[in-house]
């Protein structure tokens, strides 16, 4: 099972690189990944040791996740990600806009003089209202997707210590993190 299958590109030319094997002369099955070039006769990259260069990904991968700052970053890009693509993000967001601009208008009336019966009360309405929408803006912020910040750490943590000599934690972990590899 060659887990970079559609994952793995070639350092040289670019091009995919595809499962391979044979058989040595002692009956040993090798395995590896080997360039298309190098098959179409334009590259001469080596073909690579398919357990080798699994290992070598997943402990990039382990290292990436071992360090606190990295996983904060992913955690926060998510959240961030999460929340401008909720529906109610935009529109909260312009719904403050709105209020925001109309506080600034009894804002400049007041300022110029200008009262009118309930001026004065539709300002602290306004500003009760956008207090309310920045609140629940917030709500979105911090269960963004109904997951935590929290929850995601967890997640994360769960992958630090995967142990590379089990199968199919290893196939999870490339699953999960990697997109490709050059």
């Amino acid at each position: 099972h060659y887990l970079l299958n559609g994952k793995i590109f070639c350092g040289e030319c670019g091009k995919p690189m595809k499962s391979t094997g044979g058989t040595s002369k002692s009956g040993f099955r090798k395995k590896y990944y080997t360039c298309l070039g190098k098959q179409q006769h334009v590259c001469d990259n080596p073909s690579i040791n398919k357990t080798a260069i699994e290992d070598v990904v997943v402990q990039v991968v382990q290292a990436f996740l071992a360090k606190e700052s990295n996983v904060d970053n992913v955690i926060k890009d998510i959240m961030e990600y999460t929340v401008k693509n909720t529906p109610n993000f935009d529109k909260l967001t312009d719904m403050i806009a709105e209020t925001d601009k109309k506080i600034k208008n009894y804002m400049f009336a007041l300022e110029q003089g200008i009262e009118l019966d309930g001026t004065v009360k539709r300002l602290k309405e306004l500003q009760d209202i956008k207090k309310k929408q920045e609140s629940e803006l917030e709500a979105n912020k911090k269960g963004a997707g109904g997951i935590t910040p929290l929850q995601y750490k967890k997640f994360f943590e769960h992958f630090k210590d995967i142990k590379i000599e089990d199968p199919r934690a290893k196939e999870y972990l490339i699953k999960t993190f990697v997109n490709s590899v050059t």
